[in-house]
């Protein structure tokens, strides 16, 4: 399959008049997206899973759900922006930073606490994870934080 460059542009979410005409994405989970048939996976960091949970010393949380609508939210009523980074392990999965609005949503997510930064991938994500943790942001809340999540 050709590859018309790097840069893949998704318009989502536009006016009435205009819907009609554009591709809306589907958020499959805190850091996956689908538009028009291509799965787009954001670069650089990791979020859990729809189904996920993380411990809190009152017992679990559906952090996953929470990270899958902060994604939502992000990108609601904005024109999304992927630029590919990578094909990802399966040919079916495109790797890209993505932004909506002008925003990078993989660099929005780490800075809710909404997933961490892949620290070899995205170095500059990094000091954003520092930040939600050490506020308890969104997985790092409570005491053990993102424990049972932390892929690293």
């Amino acid at each position: 399959m050709a590859r018309l460059g790097l840069v893949l542009v998704f318009a989502v979410l536009l006016p009435a008049a205009a819907a009609a005409q554009q591709t809306r994405p589907r958020v499959i989970d805190g850091q996956t997206l689908e538009v028009g048939g291509t799965v787009v996976r954001l670069f650089g960091i990791w979020a859990p899973e729809c189904d996920q949970t993380c411990r809190v010393p009152q017992g679990r949380w559906s952090c996953g759900e929470f990270s899958t609508a902060a994604l939502h939210d992000l990108i609601r009523n904005r024109a999304v922006s992927c630029a590919q980074v990578d094909s990802g392990r399966y040919a079916t999965v495109t790797v890209a930073r993505c932004t909506a609005g002008g925003r990078d949503l993989g660099a929005a997510l780490v800075a809710g606490g909404w997933a961490l930064a892949q620290h070899g991938a995205a170095p500059d994500y990094v000091a954003l994870e520092a930040k939600a943790r050490k506020s308890g942001a969104g997985v790092w809340r409570g005491d053990t934080g993102a424990a049972g999540y932390v892929p690293y």
